[in-house]
């Protein structure tokens, strides 16, 4: 079966292969969101993937942890990032090296 999606916004719906790759993901995809499967060939809007209860599903979740940011400015925060993949009838959860280094809008201004 080929992966099919939808688009959120002009409800466009092709194969999956014909999305575009989604542009600025982290400031259109937030924690816990699912992804899209790219932008839409008509709009550029987000299409989603339609359902298919036999498709794995991969969940990132992002937790910020202060003891991980202890070799790092305190101007950066540091986020541990833990992958969790659900099978149908099976759930794992696989340990991610992965970190993200953003400038946290918290810090004082001579910190920067």
């Amino acid at each position: 079966m080929i992966p099919t999606a939808t688009c959120q916004y002009c409800g466009w719906q092709g194969p999956a292969d014909q999305c575009a790759p989604l542009r600025n993901a982290w400031e259109r995809v937030q924690p816990g969101d699912i992804m899209p499967a790219g932008e839409c060939p008509e709009c550029n809007a987000s299409a989603m993937l339609d359902p298919d209860p036999d498709r794995p599903r991969i969940v990132i979740d992002t937790t910020t942890r202060p003891e991980s940011a202890t070799h790092f400015p305190s101007h950066y925060k540091a986020r541990a990032l833990s992958l969790v993949a659900t099978i149908p009838h099976r759930k794992f959860t696989l340990p991610v090296q992965a970190m993200d280094l953003s400038v946290n809008p918290d810090a004082e201004a001579d910190e920067l």
